[in-house]
């Protein structure tokens, strides 16, 4: 039972073309597979955009929350300051009223000390 040259060759002909064949539908289901892992990187690309854009949005509404925070109190102190140096003035002014010989004895203290001051300079 051996067989003939013409057997083999047609046997291997066959085989040959089951070959070709398995090659062309592996290479075809490794495009698809190549397609299908790219669109779903271009899908995760686009919710981890959308996830940036989102957190970026919460960040600067919050930056601007802590902005206006900021300010309300910059406002606060510098009304707070201001109230204070008013009522430093007026208490001074009403200080230099009730003693104006006081007043002018320590301008002219505080003019000699300014004075040596600024002359060791």
């Amino acid at each position: 039972m051996s067989m003939s040259e013409n057997e083999v060759g047609a046997d291997q002909s066959g085989a040959e073309d089951r070959l070709k064949q398995d090659l062309d539908e592996l290479r075809a289901d490794v495009a698809k597979l190549t397609e299908t892992v790219a669109q779903l990187l271009r899908n995760q690309a686009e919710v981890g955009a959308e996830k940036v854009g989102a957190g970026l949005g919460a960040a600067r509404e919050a930056l601007g929350e802590t902005a206006e925070s900021f300010a309300k109190a910059g406002r606060g102190i510098a009304e707070d300051a201001q109230n204070r140096l008013g009522a430093l003035g007026n208490d001074l002014e009403r200080s230099i009223q009730r003693s104006p010989l006081t007043a002018v004895v320590a301008a002219a203290a505080m003019g000699m000390v300014l004075g040596l001051i600024n002359r060791s300079r």
